[in-house]
This record gives C-alpha cells, sequence and structure tokens, in this order.
C-alpha cells in the first residue's frame, strides 16, 4: 500500500546537497537551449530570489519525500522531469532511492537531463514520452513524483489515471 510516513523538519539549504551544472562544460548545447530550462532560469540563477524560491520548491520535495520512509527496492517515476534538478537533488541526498526514472516530452529537455547527471555523476534512466500515454506497464512504479506538471497537461483526468496505473 502506501510507505509509512514519518515527520520531518524541512531541511536548511546549506544541508542540502545541490547538483552543480556548469554551462561551460555541457557538451553540445547551444546556450540559448539550457537558458530555457530551470536549472539554470531558477535553481542556479544569479538573482537570489529565483534561486530562493526554486530551491525552497525543491527543498519540500525532498522533505515530502523523506517523510515516506522509502526503501531502496521502490521505484519512483518523475513525470515532467524537466532538467531533472529535483530528480537530481532527491538522488544526491536520499540513499534509499536507488531507481528513479524521468520522462518528459521534450528531446531537450531529457538532453540537459543527461547533462546534468553526467555532470553529476548520477546514472539512472531518462525517457521521452508523454504523461498522457506513458511508456511503461501498469504498476511498474511504487512512487509517482509530478512536480510542476500538472498545470501543463492538456486533459489533467488522463493524467492523473495514467499516474494512477504506475503506482502500485
Amino acid at each position: 500500500m502506501y510507505p509509512r510516513v514519518r515527520q520531518h523538519r524541512m531541511p536548511s539549504s546549506r544541508s542540502v546537497r545541490w547538483p552543480v551544472f556548469i554551462p561551460e562544460r555541457a557538451e553540445g548545447f547551444e546556450k540559448e537551449t539550457l537558458e530555457g530550462f530551470d536549472v539554470l532560469y531558477k535553481h542556479l540563477s544569479a538573482n537570489p530570489f529565483k534561486r530562493f524560491a526554486g530551491r525552497r520548491h525543491t527543498r519540500a520535495i525532498l522533505t515530502l519525500m523523506r517523510q515516506l520512509s522509502l526503501d531502496s527496492r521502490q521505484r519512483i517515476l518523475n513525470v515532467g522531469c524537466g532538467d531533472s534538478f529535483v530528480s537530481a537533488v532527491i538522488l544526491l541526498n536520499l540513499q534509499s532511492v536507488k531507481q528513479l526514472v524521468g520522462l518528459d516530452i521534450r528531446h531537450s529537455a531529457i538532453e540537459v537531463s543527461r547533462e546534468l547527471y553526467r555532470q553529476n555523476a548520477i546514472r539512472m534512466p531518462l525517457v521521452q514520452g508523454t504523461a498522457h500515454a506513458l511508456p511503461f506497464a501498469d504498476r511498474e512504479f511504487d512512487l509517482v513524483l509530478c512536480s510542476e506538471v500538472l498545470e501543463h497537461l492538456d486533459d489533467l483526468l488522463i493524467g492523473f489515471a495514467q499516474a494512477q496505473h504506475q503506482a502500485g
């Protein structure tokens, strides 16, 4: 059924291991391509207010993930992973998470995610696909994460139904 929930306080920004992303080391990307993703626009922005808001949101997700008391056998699907910054934070800070699959409809998002993972020595699957027709078997995942995704779906009910079919 559902994992047991433990109470955790939100970690301070200093206690979180944040992924690094150095645009100059990004292999094969135009600067304009990278600028369209949250990793530069929000999370690593020179603007302290954007960085604060992005990191506060990410820390809240990390806190919720800690409360779920996940074990190493559980599989997580991040639908609409974008540049995978949130996935990278989860993977760098929760050793109990052994498998997290990122899915995004945009090929460019998957490519930026691969670069972020490469720069942080993360090896997890990334799949191009849509939330309206997830390319996985039913109940293949124990938890489905949709952060900043639902407002982009053409049909919210189909998106919810697809996520429900994935979570075991």
